[in-house]
């Protein structure tokens, strides 16, 4: 496995929950120039395009979804958020690894945004899973590191996470907000726990104390 200092995804030993703990992964600030970027147009419309979530197509038209049918979301921008993102396509996906889950592949994708408004940057790293026929079954964001702000409002939003051998995957979840008026601090810690064998959300656990999941 290569030496990526952005992505940590590291085989340790140990226990976690009386289950071997064989995945951690998460984002750390460092240069991602030398990294794999997804340049192949083929391997951009199978796992970027076809991908709602890593595509960001989910949230391009989350204003729309309350107020319009998905059928008529599809036929208006379905083809043109994918002609716009082939057509103007300037590579901001990384290819990090493959995995195998249980008998499913799955692909490490991370995206790396740098903000425009403001100053800041956004790195996601994505699970994609695929099953032994190659078909689509489920996205997870395992990782995650966002700073933003102009100096008086912004904030920050952390999510590592870890993958036992008996597929658990718990995704530990921090954001911290800051305003200029009203509450000047805002924070959120959440820790999500998820089965793999069938994706099943096992427990949501809410952490007042977000200092003991490790981001200060």
């Amino acid at each position: 496995m290569k030496n990526f200092r952005c992505i940590l995804l590291v085989i340790i030993i140990g226990f976690y929950s009386c289950d071997t703990v064989i995945y951690e992964f998460n984002i750390k600030e460092s240069d991602i120039s030398n990294k794999t970027e997804i340049m192949d147009s083929l391997i951009i419309r199978n796992l970027i395009l076809s991908n709602d979530t890593i595509s960001g197509y989910s949230e391009w038209t989350e204003d729309y979804k309350n107020k319009l049918p998905d059928s008529i979301i599809n036929l208006y921008f379905r083809k043109r958020f994918d002609t716009s993102l082939m057509n103007n396509f300037k590579s901001i996906f990384y290819l990090i690894d493959t995995i195998n889950v249980n008998d499913n592949v799955g692909y490490l994708i991370m995206t790396n945004y740098k903000i425009l408004i403001g100053k800041g940057y956004e790195r996601t790293l994505y699970l994609s899973l695929f099953n032994k026929d190659r078909n689509y079954i489920k996205t997870y964001v395992v990782a995650k590191g966002e700073d933003k702000g102009d100096g008086l409002i912004g904030g920050s939003t952390r999510i590592k996470s870890n993958l036992t051998k008996q597929n658990i995957l718990t995704t530990y979840y921090h954001y911290l907000g800051y305003l200029d008026i009203g509450p000047h601090i805002l924070e959120d810690s959440v820790i999500t726990t998820y089965d793999l064998t069938n994706f099943s959300i096992l427990k949501i656990d809410t952490i007042k104390h977000v200092d003991k999941i490790g981001y200060k």
